[in-house]
């Protein structure tokens, strides 16, 4: 029951977060190097490739997107706690790459899910 619940409520939350028409993305470490280290292993598309597909959905729903990556701890931290401040509705995070820093993201992710 809880679980339906906590969806229920994720999906109220995103659905506010369209109302509201900002959602921003944060890309964690090394990602800025997509399509040039390790093309073998980790292909040749880019990071403007990955964050092209949701950019254009968002346009065409009247929706501002915003795309970020930093393989610094502390600008990520402080892209959330911006994204509040702007009236963002919706934060998207791609964790790859993110290891035992995550948690001082997570708790700024938090306290965007306490004001939001």
């Amino acid at each position: 029951m809880a679980t339906i619940s906590r969806n229920a409520a994720a999906a109220r939350k995103a659905e506010r977060a369209l109302i509201r028409g900002k959602i921003q993305v944060l890309h964690v470490p090394n990602l800025i190097r997509l399509g040039t280290r390790e093309p073998a292993v980790y292909g040749r598309g880019t990071l403007a490739d990955i964050n092209a597909r949701p950019a254009t959905k968002a346009r065409a729903g009247g929706v501002a997107f915003a795309a970020f990556q930093s393989s610094h701890e502390g600008a990520r931290i402080d892209r959330v706690h911006a994204a509040v401040a702007e009236g963002v509705g919706f934060i998207v995070i791609n964790p790859a790459g993110l290891g035992a820093q995550g948690y001082e993201l997570a708790l700024a992710y938090a306290l965007k899910h306490l004001t939001g």
